[in-house]
């Protein structure tokens, strides 16, 4: 809140030690609120390092569910497609590496902890 000063109140000893003052605590309020400031970026910048970690988790979990859902599918269906051999070996093949790829996205993931 301003209250505005005369000439004549300005003069007194009594308000420049009341504007010293004020001029101090506002000085060591400011540098307080600097302190919480870089508390503040430096913990939003954590929180979205975190954030990212958790996304490509994730997306990890995902590649690693879906390689292990369609890698035995493939594999399962290879039989009932048995004599048409390239077909089948390829669906076993493929499965096979499905699965591989999951294990490897899910160790990839875990390395990474």
């Amino acid at each position: 809140m301003r209250i505005p000063l005369t000439a004549k109140e300005m003069a007194s000893p009594g308000v420049h030690k009341l504007m010293v003052h004020q001029i101090d605590r506002l000085s060591h309020e400011l540098d307080e609120a600097k302190i919480f400031r870089d508390r503040y970026y430096e913990v939003d910048r954590k929180r979205a390092v975190l954030g990212r970690q958790l996304q490509v988790s994730y997306a990890a979990d995902v590649a690693f569910g879906v390689c292990l859902a369609i890698g035995p599918a493939l594999i399962g269906v290879a039989p009932a497609l048995w004599e048409r051999k390239p077909y089948s070996i390829l669906l076993v093949f493929f499965g096979f590496a499905l699965i591989a790829g999951g294990i490897g996205f899910r160790m990839k993931q875990y390395a990474h902890h």
